[in-house]
């Protein structure tokens, strides 16, 4: 096949041109993909055309599928595929759609012992009107800016992680088995590049280790709020058969709030097997 890769912004993200994934890939171009999404953290293969079956293929030439949290999402008769549809979600009082994940930034269910190593997503159907954008954010790079004692002493924290904060997007039998927490490390080092990032789920931490719920969520916002910053971002504008892979160990991504709830917006997830983070 030959990999050819185009940067998509000075942040984070390349593109591979010119491949189908409904056909065979070799080896050493299904690894060159592997190592291209661990180096930019955010891979966009666009033009594709997925069954469910096949986006599910697609996605395991980087890893292995995992069952998601939330069942009112998963697709009936493939249930490794999340169905993210906006004419499923609350509408805001600016009659704007609130999607899934589109409050704050956030890398997937932190509050996994291991968490998804990677997200994928297939732009199925985009608002004919345009908006359904989601922002990606290199963390490793929020990271490498900040002041090296500051580093230091961020080194040091934990973040307690449950998805009983998410009461509202999850059926009571969903949460009965998901009541655990798990602990992981704000600095996270990356299992293959070896660079560390900022790592956590503002909506699913419930507190930093050894301290109060509400000091710990201050002070993760306030974190937040000044390392991710535009220089930081890419804004991904969906096309119909988009197919992106973000690396959950070193980048945060969001959706954003920029169509009107009578417009249709729907995405397939697929989530990959991680290992446990450390730093």
């Amino acid at each position: 096949m030959g990999l050819s890769l185009k940067p998509v912004s000075d942040a984070i993200g390349v593109e591979a041109l010119d491949i189908d994934l409904n056909r065979p890939i070799a080896a050493a171009d299904a690894q060159a993909l592997r190592n291209a999404l661990a180096k930019h953290l955010l891979l966009i293969i666009r033009d594709q055309s997925f069954s469910p079956e096949q986006f599910v293929k697609a996605a395991s030439v980087f890893g292995e599928p995992v069952r998601q949290h939330q069942s009112t999402l998963l697709m009936s008769g493939c249930e490794d595929i999340a169905v993210l549809d906006s004419r499923r979600a609350p509408i805001l009082p600016s009659g704007k759609v609130n999607t899934v994940g589109s409050v704050i930034w956030h890398t997937d269910h932190t509050n996994d012992p291991q968490p998804p190593s990677v997200t994928c997503l297939y732009g199925v159907e985009m608002p004919k009107n345009g908006g359904g954008d989601t922002g990606f954010a290199n963390m490793q790079k929020a990271f490498e800016k900040l002041p090296k004692d500051r580093q230091d002493a961020l080194m040091a924290f934990k973040t307690v992680n449950t998805f009983r904060n998410r009461r509202d997007c999850i059926t009571d039998d969903d949460l009965a088995k998901l009541e655990r927490e798990s602990v992981h490390p704000l600095i996270r080092t990356h299992p293959i590049t070896g660079k560390k990032s900022i790592y956590v789920h503002w909506n699913q931490m419930d507190r930093l280790e050894e301290q109060e719920p509400e000091p710990s969520r201050k002070f993760i916002r306030e974190l937040l709020d000044n390392t991710i910053v535009p220089d930081i971002i890419y804004r991904h504008k969906w096309c119909k058969g988009d197919f992106l892979l973000v690396d959950n160990a070193g980048a945060m991504h969001k959706g954003m709030r920029d169509y009107q709830h009578t417009e249709t917006r729907i995405l397939h997830r697929v989530i990959l097997k991680g290992g446990v983070p450390y730093q």
